[in-house]
């Protein structure tokens, strides 16, 4: 094999590799801090409807967190793993105004009215 058709191969090869790892790793442009996935104690908020986009992540017992400006109304996905199952993720507009109870364990992409709503989030 010539020594340019060997650079063309190796060439191809890592174009193959680049748009493979691409392909699989999270977006460079999503945010956030989604380490913890399918632990107990954990749950994961998403700006986008199927777990996509950028991604805010609460530790059971924590209290109440407010969310980041690239989170804040703009939650439309809520994925979370409790310890017992008797926890819920707890979306609110505002720490005093209630709003949407989500059981531990569950996977939800409809959000109903708190879609894009929600600025605060407790995890108990």
């Amino acid at each position: 094999m010539s020594a340019k058709r060997r650079s063309i191969t190796i060439l191809f090869a890592a174009l193959a590799t680049g748009a493979a790892l691409v392909a699989t790793s999270p977006s460079a442009l999503a945010q956030g801090n989604c380490y913890h996935f399918g632990y107990a104690g954990y749950a994961q908020l998403f700006t986008g409807y199927n777990f996509d986009g950028d991604c805010f992540e609460v530790q059971v017992g924590t209290g109440w967190h407010t969310l980041p400006a690239y989170a804040s109304r703009k939650i439309s996905s809520v994925r979370s793993w409790g310890w017992n199952g008797s926890e819920q993720v707890q979306l609110a507009d505002s720490v005093y105004n209630g709003g949407l109870n989500i059981p531990a364990g569950s996977w939800v992409t409809n959000l109903d009215y708190m879609d894009d709503k929600t600025d605060h989030v407790k995890f108990d």
